[in-house]
């Protein structure tokens, strides 16, 4: 699940092989349906929606320092926004206005961030690091560790993103956060689904699973579902996968978590094509667009915009706009989907 917060899922299951006219067709799709409309604020609440599995200490930017809690404010709201060139901009100008090194740790840990989502690797990395350096210690490094170990994780570097998180569950162990121990199972789980060693994977997500739910945190539980379900689905066993997909997805939608709700439907959907039901399929891959472009995620559109073209494939093109019509997509919005998967079809590689 959660492509910036889950990058191993992901990459096994949504391959985005769209260029930058897709993106723009994804934009005016958007724009079609009037949901391009700029989110105002950035609560922490929205910012750990859009963030996933990437952590930020918003406190350290929030205290007594106004004038860095108002510097700052734009690049959050980019950050809200998807916006991550801009918000990197803004908290670099944000920088002047810092006092102590616990918020300049904060600061370089948001620009990693902005980098990161950027497609921006190394340097990301290397303000995670810097980060990780100006906290010292306590819960601002154990963020900066963290957030490095899911940049290893990307680029492929499994010791080192073993090696990180692990220090970075022993940090939050020896500080008593049990919150933050379960999310770092859960991404440690991510490393040895990674690894290729899926039996170590399910004991870490299943531990980050009965510690999440211990602590009421259904959130979480469905990020660690999820991630189950991936496992058996890459093991073979598609029927255990949809049990659990439908059970991460009942709990998404307990918490009002819109991209994991959106993630889970994906991944059923995907589930559902492998399986040759592509009305089925088709039913959970829109209910995720719907979703996604709720939240304004517009990279996660672009895999969902995958699976729809393999949908339509299955199902030929009429089927394909006569269930979409049933489904309320219909008019104006269906022909600029349809167009989009046009796109995605010209840009994908003939197999021969």
């Amino acid at each position: 699940m959660n492509l910036f917060g889950l990058e191993v899922s992901a990459g096994l299951f949504w391959a985005v092989t769209t260029g930058l006219l897709v993106v723009a067709l994804v934009l005016l799709f958007l724009g079609g349906r009037g949901l391009l409309r700029r989110r105002r604020g950035a609560s922490v609440e929205q910012l750990a929606e859009v963030l996933g599995d990437l952590r930020f200490e918003a406190v350290a930017l929030a205290g007594a320092n106004r004038p860095l809690a108002r510097a700052s404010g734009p690049g959050l709201k980019a950050l809200a926004r998807a916006q991550w060139t801009d918000a990197v901009t803004r908290f670099r100008e944000a920088a002047d206005k810092c006092r102590s090194d616990r918020e300049r740790a904060a600061l370089r840990n948001l620009i990693g961030i902005g980098l990161y989502l950027g497609g921006r690797l190394d340097a990301a990395a290397d303000s995670f690091e810097e980060s990780a350096r100006l906290a010292g210690s306590g819960p601002g490094q154990a963020a900066a560790f963290s957030n490095l170990g899911m940049v290893q994780l990307t680029r492929g570097e499994m010791e080192p993103a073993l090696a990180t998180h692990q220090r970075v569950l022993e940090l939050d162990r020896e500080a008593g956060l049990r919150d933050r121990v379960a999310a770092d199972l859960g991404r440690l789980g991510l490393v040895f689904q990674a690894r290729h060693e899926p039996d170590r994977a399910l004991e870490l997500h299943q531990q980050a699973l009965d510690l999440h739910r211990e602590l009421g945190d259904r959130r979480g539980e469905a990020n660690e579902l999820g991630r189950i379900g991936l496992v058996y689905q890459v093991r073979g066993d598609a029927d255990t996968a949809r049990r659990l997909y439908e059970q991460g997805l009942e709990a998404a939608q307990a918490a009002g978590y819109v991209q994991g709700a959106g993630e889970l439907l994906g991944n059923l959907g995907l589930l559902l094509l492998a399986k040759d039901e592509p009305e089925a399929a088709l039913d959970r891959l829109l209910r995720a667009l719907g979703l996604f472009m709720r939240a304004r995620a517009e990279g996660r559109m672009l895999n969902v915009v995958n699976s729809l073209h393999d949908a339509r494939e299955k199902l030929g093109a009429e089927r394909f706009k006569e269930l979409c019509g049933k489904a309320g997509l219909a008019g104006p919005e269906f022909d600029r989907l349809d167009r989009l998967l046009d796109e995605v079809r010209s840009r994908r590689p003939v197999v021969s």
